[in-house]
């Protein structure tokens, strides 16, 4: 009976340290009846660039996005795990690939501002001038409390992109100034927390990470870690369609903590709106 044991405990350990690098592509349908043509919208977070998941992970990231050809890519933020932006600055230039294949928009999360914590109490080095400044030298829009309106397949798009939720400076009225009534309004955050926002009542959707999708989850179950949301722990990674305004929560691509997952594989989240 050990030997099973010490069997079934070695493949757990590696599925542990090696489900973090198997990148899966996770499809939702998501009904509005508000566009002339279906979009493609790809939504990816939480890169954490770290030793061992670097820029060669986003490359083959942007391969899969090559594949399914979206119409938009949103990245929600925590391009960095710690603090070490000297260390992978060179890694940001494969977010050219992300923005060769369709426009690129952007927000911020708790980890670019060297927030680790929902009070404030631990922190590291704040690098989100830096990583602004890496993202638009490559083509990547970063929407800090602001709007845009784009058009999309004959239809008008309205791209609202909040702060990150947990920075003290955040101004949730000034990202939706001057708002468009597009066709489709999007909201993008970091923490999914931003929907219940009272500025977010009349956007239609929230797309978002942060959660990692709880990073370790059990079959049956669900997430085993708790995020400091609002957002119930049961949704992580999910796509609420009776939400008003629709909630879309990306596990995300990279881990904070431990760099391990378990039954959570990172993903693109390719979101087919109507």
């Amino acid at each position: 009976m050990l030997p099973l044991f010490l069997f079934v405990g070695l493949i757990l350990s590696l599925k542990i340290q090696l489900e973090p690098y198997q990148l899966t592509i996770r499809e939702q349908a998501i009904e509005t009846g508000k566009l002339k043509q279906e979009i493609q919208v790809a939504l990816i977070s939480d890169t954490h660039l770290r030793p061992l998941k670097r820029g060669w992970f986003l490359e083959k990231t942007a391969q899969n996005l090559q594949i399914k050809k979206p119409d938009l890519i949103f990245l929600a933020g925590d391009f960095l795990f710690h603090d070490q932006m000297e260390k992978f600055t060179p890694d940001f230039s494969a977010f050219k690939k992300f923005s060769d294949i369709a426009p690129t928009y952007a927000v911020l999360g708790n980890h670019d501002y060297g927030i680790a914590d929902f009070d404030q109490k631990l922190f590291y080095i704040d690098q989100h001038q830096k990583i602004i400044e890496l993202l638009e030298e490559v083509g990547v829009k970063v929407l800090i409390d602001e709007n845009v309106t784009i058009n999309i397949k004959d239809s008008e798009i309205s791209l609202v992109g909040f702060d990150e939720f947990w920075h003290k400076e955040k101004n949730p009225a000034k990202a939706i100034a001057g708002l468009k009534q597009a066709a489709l309004i999007i909201g993008i955050s970091h923490n999914p927390d931003a929907a219940y926002l009272p500025e977010s009542q009349n956007l239609d959707m929230i797309l978002s990470g942060h959660t990692h999708g709880g990073q370790m989850r059990l079959p049956l179950i669900g997430s085993l870690a708790e995020a400091q949301t609002v957002f119930p722990r049961v949704d992580y990674g999910a796509v609420l369609l009776q939400n008003k305004p629709i909630i879309a929560n990306t596990v995300g691509l990279g881990e904070s903590g431990f760099p391990i997952r378990f039954f959570n594989r990172p993903e693109i989240l390719i979101l087919q709106i109507k």
